[in-house]
């Protein structure tokens, strides 16, 4: 039980220092998905836990790619003009 409770924390962290590093949301998506699809099939409370985990860093995440978007000056966050 420990080993997959460790496995998705240290996952999440993992990706979460690489999104730190690029500032690359889709990449933390993608992360986040393989680490989500790891566990999918896995009985309470692994998928339930790594689900959790998931929703407390995309808020994390969020935040701070916003935060950026502002200190960099776009107002966009991340949309081209087009986009809107």
């Amino acid at each position: 039980m420990h080993e997959k409770i460790a496995d998705i924390q240290n996952s999440f962290w993992k990706a979460y220092r690489d999104f730190l590093q690029t500032r690359d949301a889709n990449q933390w998506c993608d992360e986040a998905g393989k680490i989500l699809n790891r566990y999918k099939h896995d009985k309470h409370p692994y998928f339930a836990f790594c689900e959790t985990t998931f929703f407390a860093w995309s808020e994390i995440v969020g935040v701070i790619r916003v935060m950026g978007d502002l200190e960099n000056g776009d107002g966009n966050h991340g949309k081209s003009d087009k986009d809107q």
